[in-house]
């Protein structure tokens, strides 16, 4: 027993001696030094100036094509201006790219002007050489719509004439009618 007694008193002293070495902190006495502040100089002396930049020179403005200046037009609202561009650009046998852009917006601004009928004739013949002659084109959609909705309204301007002559015709008729009756009514 008595060894077990010291068995059991020296592992605790071994315990004890590997545990934790754990210590309270210990105030630090750390002192900040402050370092001194250098007496002010004299101002800096202004700086002389450098020499002048040089001036930007801007590149020369790359000049527009016919096309980018009639759409620069038409954007902008020129549609006169627009429309003479188109017109120079159809015109212009080395103008091979981009055809069917210039006769759109050449038929949409006939189409969309407020102007007479014949305009519209133009615009309409416009757009239908658009669609014969390029079949494969961006604008041969709305080509299509905008002949589409001219033959409604052309129709619908048809019918509204049909109608005011017939309403003509039976107003006619009924006035003809009241003065029979009235014709009738004063015989005995």
């Amino acid at each position: 027993m008595r060894t077990n007694q010291v068995a059991i008193f020296v592992i605790s002293v071994v315990l004890a001696a590997a545990g934790c070495h754990k210590s309270a902190p210990a105030a630090s006495n750390l002192s900040v030094v402050i370092p001194p502040v250098p007496p002010r100089s004299a101002p800096l002396p202004p700086l002389a100036p450098g020499p002048e930049p040089l001036p930007r020179i801007e590149p020369p403005p790359v000049p527009l094509s016919l096309l980018e200046q009639a759409t620069l037009a038409f954007l902008a609202g020129n549609y006169d201006e627009a429309e003479l561009k188109y017109e120079e650009c159809l015109q212009d046998p080395s103008f091979t790219e981009q055809r069917d852009n210039a006769l759109y917006h050449l038929g949409l601004i006939r189409a969309l002007r407020p102007t007479p009928a014949a305009d519209r004739q133009h615009a309409i013949a416009t757009l239908k050489r658009l669609i014969e002659e390029y079949p494969n084109s961006v604008f041969l959609e709305p080509a299509k719509r905008i002949l589409a909705l001219h033959g409604q309204v052309t129709q619908a301007a048809t019918d509204a004439r049909l109608r005011d002559q017939r309403l003509k015709q039976l107003t006619l008729e009924l006035d003809r009618l009241k003065k029979v009756d009235a014709d009738r009514r004063k015989r005995p």
